[in-house]
């Protein structure tokens, strides 16, 4: 388990020891866990049995929830928000059964997605693809705030997206939430973010709006910048 996935644990467990919620983040992923060291790191401890382990965690991320809702104000994720994939019409016939999804990522002008969206979306794919019909769990575990409007693609990180407080406040206002907590980004990636608040203490707020707030947490005390 990484640092941060242990953070979480430790956190949850606090405050509802009878009960560990856990959501998905980026690094439950096969490209991710083999990067940066947890494939290698089950190898190494269990032997000839390592390969069969590994493969059962890749197994258990992919059931992994995406999100959650908490008592119906707080929208919780990894990385952020998402795109809503557009659906239109085939030219053969008007039914749904012919409906198609655009599957170019870079269809402009993005809009947000909706929880009814999210809730059909594949959790278990396990490499969220840069296009295509799993678009949005790629949005989900990869995307990060910024102070300026809009939705647009993250060219630097190449998945995910980038989302404004005029987002965020989009998003609250149209599914009556008060809160978004999300992660994501420990204090080597902010310190390389201007306009955004410093992980120095473990958590920012990132956008005040008048339907809520989005706050960053960052709590994993072993992660090597604290």
């Amino acid at each position: 388990m990484n640092i941060a996935a242990q953070a979480k644990v430790a956190r949850t467990t606090v405050f509802l020891p009878q009960r560990v919620f856990l959501l998905r983040g980026n690094h439950e992923s096969k490209y991710c866990t083999s990067v940066y060291g947890f494939e290698k790191e089950v190898l190494a401890k269990y032997g000839v049995k390592g390969k069969h382990v590994y493969r059962k965690c890749l197994g258990c991320f992919e059931g992994l929830p995406l999100a959650s809702i908490i008592a119906g104000n707080v929208y919780t994720t990894h990385g952020g928000l998402f795109r809503s994939l557009p659906i239109t019409p085939s030219k053969r016939s008007k039914g749904k059964k012919n409906q198609r999804i655009i599957l170019n990522s870079q269809t402009k002008p993005l809009r947000l997605g909706s929880l009814e969206e999210l809730s059909k979306a594949r959790r278990s794919v396990l490499d969220p693809p840069w296009e295509g019909l799993n678009l949005i769990p790629g949005d989900v575990l990869w995307s990060d705030p910024t102070m300026k409007s809009g939705l647009s693609p993250t060219t630097k990180r190449g998945i995910g997206l980038l989302f404004g407080p005029d987002c965020t406040e989009a998003f609250l206002k149209k599914f009556q939430l008060k809160l978004i907590i999300r992660s994501h980004e420990g204090p080597d990636a902010r310190d390389k973010r201007p306009g955004l608040g410093g992980m120095d203490e473990g958590y920012t707020i990132d956008h005040v709006v008048p339907s809520g707030k989005l706050i960053t947490l960052f709590s994993a005390p072993d992660y090597p910048q604290f």
